[in-house]
């Protein structure tokens, strides 16, 4: 998200820079302003690599959580549906964008999970097939996962 707003800044410094360059400068060579704006880019372009090094190397830019305490299904709504979504798209479950509804997608993405770890959710309640539904079981792997008390992977 800082990336897209530094790019965003830049773009539009750009922008103004080069509006009042051609104002003031009507009669300077294009060339002149051409080596200018490349020396700029260049310029914006190792402060935002930069910037996505620091970003990539810090622990804290990947580390997200959530823990889980409520059952979830179809129909429900809110924060726990969001963060069940993010761990989903995390997951590589979830191929739509987090939206906070419980729909038939998410429930389908549920049942991947479920069945993903079938060994630690369905299996104690012999189960074979992912139910879409969020219970104890599944709401324990996810904070074995991605709980606020556990170190997320």
């Amino acid at each position: 998200m800082k990336i897209k707003s530094f790019l965003v800044i830049s773009f539009l410094a750009i922008i103004i820079l080069c509006s009042a360059s051609f104002a003031t400068a009507q009669t300077a060579d294009n060339s002149t302003l051409i080596a200018q704006l490349q020396a700029e880019i260049e310029q914006l372009s190792a402060q935002l690599a930069q910037l996505q090094a620091k970003q990539e190397s810090s622990p804290a830019s990947s580390v997200w959580c959530y823990t889980f305490s409520d059952n979830l299904k179809a129909g429900n709504a809110g924060p726990a549906v969001l963060a069940l979504q993010t761990a989903l798209l995390k997951e590589g479950l979830f191929s739509v964008s987090a939206t906070g509804t419980f729909g038939p997608k998410t429930a389908l993405a549920v049942a991947s999970f479920q069945e993903k770890y079938a060994s630690d959710i369905l299996t104690s309640s012999g189960l074979t097939k992912g139910t879409g539904y969020v219970g104890p079981a599944t709401r324990t792997k996810l904070n074995a996962l991605y709980g606020c008390a556990t170190i997320p992977k």
